[in-house]
């Protein structure tokens, strides 16, 4: 992944509310930004994951069914 997509992709879930970022200079060297979900996000993020459990569930469905079949 191109690293400036990563932070154009932070960024844009930033403005939405999704994730919280801020400027870390307690490690050695440059500051650095640091990103954490908001609860908004943590719930997105579990409504995602549970839409591709059922994605992976009838996937495995399918594939069963098939190789019964063949």
């Amino acid at each position: 992944m191109d690293i400036g997509n990563l932070y154009r992709l932070l960024r844009a879930l930033e403005e939405e509310g999704l994730v919280t970022s801020e400027w870390s200079a307690d490690l050695p060297g440059p500051a650095k930004r640091t990103y954490e979900l908001t609860a908004e996000g943590r719930r997105l993020l579990d409504r995602w994951a549970e839409a591709l459990q059922r994605a992976g569930e009838t996937i495995s469905s399918f594939l069963e069914r098939y190789e019964e079949r063949r």
